[in-house]
C-alpha cells in the first residue's frame, strides 16, 4: 500500500501561506524524516515552493528509500533549489520519476542536476519542460546522456533550445541505448535542428516516441526527418504538428513513410489534400496490424 503527500493548488495557497505550512506541517516532514515506507509519491505542484522549502524537503529526504515520484510542477524554484534537489537525488533509493515543469531552474540548475544524474541507476522520468533554459544547458545534458543508462523518459518543451541544443543531444543520442520518449516542442527549432535528429533516427534503436511540435522546421526539416524513417525500426509515435510543412513537402515525405514499417501514430496539422490524407492512414493502419509493429495508444498530456 502506498500513498501520496500533496499540497493542494488553489489562489488561497500563497508562497508565504505554503512556506510557512513546510515547516509547519509535521506529517510530511516527520514522514520523510522517518522513511516512511507508504509514502511513494511527493505531489507539490501548484506556484507554492521556493528554493528555502526546496532545501528544507530536501534534508528531511536524504537517503529515503520510500519515495518513487517527486512532482515540483508550476513553483518558484530556481538554480538554488535545482542544486539543492542535486545534492540528494543519488541517495534517493527508488526515485523514478522527477516532474519540474514551469519552474526557473535555468542553466545553472540543469548543469547541476545533470551532473547528478550521470551516475543515477534509477531515475527513468525526467521534466524539465517550461524551465528557460536555452542552448547552453543542452551541453551538461548531452554529458549526462552519454553515460546515464537509466533514464527512459525526457521531456524538454518550450526550454529555449533551438537548433544549438537540439544538435547538442542529438550528438548524444547516437551513442544513448535507453531514452525511449523524447519531447522537444516549442523549442524553436529549425532545418538544422531537424537535420541533426534525422540521422540520430536512422541509427537511434531506442526512441520509440519523438515530439516536435510547435517548431520551424519547414519543408527541409520535414523532408529530412520523413527520409529518415525508412531505415527505422524503433520510431512508433512521432509529432510534427504545427512546423510550417507545406503541402508540396509533405507529398514528397509521404513518399519516405510508405517505406517505414513501424510508426503507428503521426500527429501533423491537418493535411488538406484528402488522397494524401487517406494514404497516411492507409499505412498507419497498416502498420498497426504488421506483426513487426507494436500498437501504440495515443498519449494524453502529461507533465
Amino acid at each position: 500500500i502506498s500513498s501520496t503527500e500533496e499540497f493542494p493548488a488553489s489562489s488561497s495557497n500563497t508562497p508565504e501561506k505554503m512556506a510557512a505550512s513546510v515547516a509547519e506541517r509535521p506529517s510530511l516532514l516527520a514522514r520523510l524524516r522517518a522513511n516512511d515506507p507508504t509514502l511513494a509519491k511527493l505531489s507539490l505542484g501548484g506556484k507554492c515552493f521556493r528554493d528555502k522549502d526546496i532545501k528544507k524537503i530536501m534534508e528531511m529526504m536524504s537517503g529515503n528509500s520510500s519515495v518513487e515520484e517527486i512532482d515540483l510542477e508550476n513553483n518558484e524554484i530556481s538554480a538554488e533549489g535545482a542544486i539543492c534537489i542535486s545534492r540528494v537525488i543519488n541517495s534517493l533509493a527508488h526515485l523514478q520519476k522527477l516532474i519540474l515543469l514551469e519552474n526557473s531552474i535555468g542553466a545553472l540548475g540543469v548543469e547541476a542536476l545533470a551532473a547528478a544524474l550521470a551516475a543515477n541507476k534509477t531515475l527513468t522520468y525526467l521534466s524539465l519542460s517550461w524551465n528557460n533554459i536555452g542552448a547552453s544547458a543542452a551541453r551538461p545534458l548531452a554529458r549526462m546522456l552519454m553515460v546515464n543508462t537509466s533514464l527512459k523518459q525526457l521531456r524538454l518543451e518550450h526550454c529555449g533550445l533551438g537548433d544549438e541544443g537540439v544538435r547538442e543531444l542529438a550528438t548524444a543520442l547516437f551513442s544513448n541505448k535507453t531514452v525511449s520518449t523524447l519531447y522537444l516542442g516549442d523549442n524553436a527549432v529549425g532545418p538544422e535542428g531537424a537535420r541533426a535528429l534525422a540521422s540520430v533516427l536512422r541509427i537511434n534503436k531506442a526512441i520509440t516516441e519523438l515530439s516536435l511540435n510547435n517548431n520551424r522546421i519547414g519543408d527541409e526539416g520535414g523532408r529530412a526527418i520523413a527520409a529518415a524513417l525508412p531505415p527505422n525500426h524503433s520510431l512508433t509515435i512521432l509529432y510534427l504538428y504545427n512546423n510550417s510543412i507545406s503541402l508540396d513537402a509533405l507529398r514528397s515525405m509521404t513518399t519516405s513513410f510508405l517505406h517505414n514499417t513501424s510508426l503507428t501514430t503521426l500527429y501533423m496539422s491537418p493535411v488538406a489534400d484528402a488522397s494524401i490524407a487517406q494514404t497516411l492512414e492507409q499505412w498507419l493502419v497498416r502498420n498497426r496490424l504488421s506483426p513487426r509493429a507494436p500498437i501504440t495508444a495515443a498519449p494524453s498530456r502529461s507533465t
